[in-house]
């Protein structure tokens, strides 16, 4: 079992270091020929970007945790390790010793991420008249249903197309001045008000049902999965996070919130 552990260490390490080093790329400033207005400012906790944001992927986060801890009690089974250096016993620890490292390597990038997110600074961000970008993301207006200012706080929100209670992009300007040039530009391309109040709730409900809907099923998977005892289960485990990943992702992007 100690090349299972190496596996773990070492997946969840490299995991680690992509998360730090694709979020550092994303945040790095772009250089858009037409921006009106650019600036950097501090990355602001997960929860400050709104409730919705942080149940998507909080539930993202402990899921693939469940996950990778149900996949090392499985392999602790007898019958899945096997002490055969050849034949299927070989091939057997190969296979599980790529499936561990790969669970663990999304399990570092998935975890890894608030603390990512908090210590790669500054955010860049910038006006043009075709959209927003942040760091080498760029967004067109097509993807915003309006936006949402706070003076108190110089907070700007970019609400999202599909889900128009879902924040998108939250930036906190770091000066007045700047917030209320910025404010007034993205008000000149965007409505201030949401569009369809009534609405509003129902869908950001079935928003978070949707996030429950896709990562729950998976964990349960996982536990009947474990209590069933068989030595070949173990393959679950990485492949319901991949899928499970995939589906989040397809689901954001639908959503147009990535």
């Amino acid at each position: 079992m100690i090349w299972i552990y190496a596996a773990i260490i070492l997946g969840g390490a490299a995991g680690i270091a992509y998360e730090f080093i694709m979020l550092w790329y994303r945040r790095s400033p772009s250089l858009v020929p037409d921006t009106m207005f650019a600036w950097k400012s501090r990355p602001l906790p997960m929860w400050r970007e709104g409730r919705e944001v942080t149940i998507f992927i909080g539930l993202h986060m402990l899921s693939v945790a469940i996950l990778m801890v149900l996949l090392v009690l499985c392999l602790h089974k007898d019958g899945v390790v096997s002490d055969s250096e050849a034949g299927f016993g070989f091939l057997s620890n190969q296979l599980a010793f790529w499936g561990a490292g790969y669970l663990a390597f999304l399990t570092g990038s998935s975890l890894s991420y608030p603390l990512a997110s908090a210590l790669i600074r500054p955010v860049s961000a910038g006006v043009t008249p075709r959209g927003v970008w942040t760091g080498r993301v760029f967004l067109p207006w097509s993807r915003f249903s309006y936006v949402l200012v706070e003076p108190e706080t110089r907070f700007i929100r970019l609400q999202s197309a599909t889900v128009p209670q879902i924040s998108v992009e939250v930036w906190q300007l770091p000066d007045a001045d700047l917030f209320d040039h910025v404010a007034a530009q993205l008000c000149y391309y965007l409505p201030s008000h949401p569009p369809q109040a009534a609405a509003l709730s129902h869908n950001k409900a079935l928003f978070i049902l949707l996030s429950v809907l896709i990562t729950l099923p998976f964990v349960v998977g996982g536990v009947l999965i474990y209590w069933v005892g068989e030595s070949w289960t173990w393959p679950y485990y990485p492949l319901a996070t991949l899928a499970m990943g995939m589906l989040l992702s397809g689901s954001a992007h639908f959503l147009k919130l990535s």
